[in-house]
């Protein structure tokens, strides 16, 4: 297994997940909630992948296997932490779209 397979992983799938997260809040804004909400599960599936690659990393330790903490794995958990929020974030930006556009037509109305 190459040295840095597990590092990459997570920026891989963190990185994916952080994309999604972002045409999710587009798709949004132009009152495309299907499309945003698929997204959104989208990356919500590559952030379980990621949290796998991060618990075979967690488990490699507990097991008593080194691991090494240096600049690229810290590179990678900041990756999953940003992706993690951007998908918060997005969940509630998808319900502020949806509530803004349900009361531009009431007022129409």
């Amino acid at each position: 297994m190459d040295e840095y397979q597990d590092e990459f992983e997570l920026i891989l799938y963190a990185g994916n997940a952080k994309s999604k997260a972002m045409m999710a809040i587009q798709a949004s804004r132009k009152q495309e909630f299907d499309k945003a909400r698929q997204l959104l599960d989208e990356a919500q599936a590559e952030l379980l992948k990621a949290h796998n690659v991060e618990k075979r990393v967690i488990t490699k330790e507990a097991q008593g296997e080194f691991v090494s903490v240096g600049i690229l794995m810290i590179h990678a958990q900041d990756h999953l932490n940003a992706a993690m929020i951007s998908l918060e974030e997005a969940n509630e930006l998808l319900l502020l779209y949806k509530r803004i556009t349900q009361l531009e037509k009431e007022v129409r109305s």
